[in-house]
């Protein structure tokens, strides 16, 4: 492991996801709407834009470095939840615009490395739904996983074309389980660490880091297999607890937020993992 950039926040912030060199962090100051701040990803030092949402009540968030943009879920009534999208003008300036109206109970998003958009439904006592679109709305596939699968909080697109389902089991243990584009189970995996914060693939090569609140880590292989990890530690040696952990996929590294006790400040920290 190792560390390549710290700093602090005077932010709190809500998701972060990142598309090429910049980063976008969803934020809502205190009585205020939401708004999503921009960072060059080579400049960290000053902020350079804002995106205000008003009236936007986001349930997720997602990056497309293949369109260059970002997709934002709203929910606007019970399930009914608006795709929106930001992009550029020509002057280079961000711009909000409606991408699809879905019924979408419990959702989930995420983008795969080819630029296709998978969102997920999921209802109790209705089989979750993964519904896979391409950049012009259309849908491309749609799985209905077994009983077998319970309900989950996020996904994982794996870089060969499956999907990781994170769940906790009946032990409050983060649990991992790989499926197909058939929707199949084809392995699971039970961490042995029983407070977590945060999982997110960890390389190229379709690795999976997790993290817990008490500066421990695990690192899978593609197959679920642990694995053994060096370097130093990117957490400080306090009451901390890393938190949206995010893979930026152009560059190779990891976004994470370690928030501080409450006379700190949270510290942004990125950093990716080496091979010996």
């Amino acid at each position: 492991m190792e560390i390549l950039h710290q700093s602090p926040l005077d932010i709190f912030v809500l998701k972060v996801i990142t598309t090429k060199d910049e980063m976008f962090m969803l934020c809502k100051p205190n009585g205020q709407d939401y708004a999503i701040t921009v960072y060059d990803i080579k400049n960290m030092a000053e902020v350079k834009d804002v995106i205000p949402l008003p009236g936007i009540r986001p349930r997720g968030l997602a990056a497309c470095a293949v369109s260059n943009c970002v997709y934002l879920l709203n929910r606007k009534e019970f399930h009914l939840i608006s795709v929106l999208c930001i992009t550029k003008d020509a002057e280079n300036k961000f711009t909000i615009s409606p991408w699809k109206n879905l019924w979408l109970p419990n959702p989930t998003i995420s983008v795969t490395v080819d630029g296709s958009l998978i969102l997920s439904r999921q209802r109790w006592g209705n089989l979750a739904v993964i519904s896979i679109y391409n950049a012009s709305g259309s849908l491309q596939r749609q799985l209905k996983l077994s009983w077998d699968i319970s309900s989950f909080s996020d996904l994982i697109p794996k870089p060969n074309g499956n999907i990781v389902l994170i769940s906790v089991n009946n032990e409050y243990r983060k649990k991992l389980t790989e499926v197909d584009m058939k929707g199949s189970i084809l392995r699971q995996y039970k961490s042995s660490i029983s407070e977590y914060k945060g999982v997110t693939q960890a390389d190229v090569y379709g690795r999976i880091l997790i993290t817990d609140r008490l500066n421990r880590i695990e690192l899978l292989d593609s197959e679920f297999n642990l694995l053994d990890c060096a370097g130093p530690q990117p957490y400080k040696e306090k009451l901390i607890s890393p938190y949206k952990l995010h893979y930026n996929s152009e560059r190779n590294e990891i976004v994470s937020f370690i928030e501080g006790s409450a006379d700190e400040r949270s510290v942004l920290t990125i950093f990716h993992f080496t091979e010996e």
